[in-house]
């Protein structure tokens, strides 16, 4: 699985998943340097134009574990500056976890 960084119009492709948040933050750090704003997050643009946040490890493990289970080739990652925290009650914005259990009670 290919895991694709973008700030701004760049996109940088990362050769292997980092494992842990932790080293996903790492990698975005070092794919663009002094390019980042003081304050950026993580995160994925759903179909809706929303933006589900990347918040923590559990939030990054349950990415990989669907995007694996649905074979997923590619997740493109956006790095979004100056951002509030995330809170679920804002429309079009959440974090990766609470989207799943909104999509589940949809089911």
């Amino acid at each position: 699985m290919q895991i694709e960084l973008c700030f701004h119009d760049e996109i940088n492709q990362l050769c292997e998943p980092p494992n842990t948040f932790v080293d996903l933050l790492k990698s975005a750090t070092s794919s663009f340097g002094t390019d980042l704003p003081e304050k950026w997050a993580l995160g994925l643009i759903d179909s809706q134009c929303g933006i589900i946040y990347l918040n923590d490890e559990t939030d990054y493990q349950e990415l990989l574990r669907r995007k694996l289970a649905n074979k997923s080739k590619r997740i493109l990652i956006n790095i979004i500056p100056e951002v509030k925290q995330a809170k679920s009650s804002e429309k079009n914005s959440q974090s990766y976890s609470d989207s799943l259990s909104f999509t589940k009670g949809k089911k």
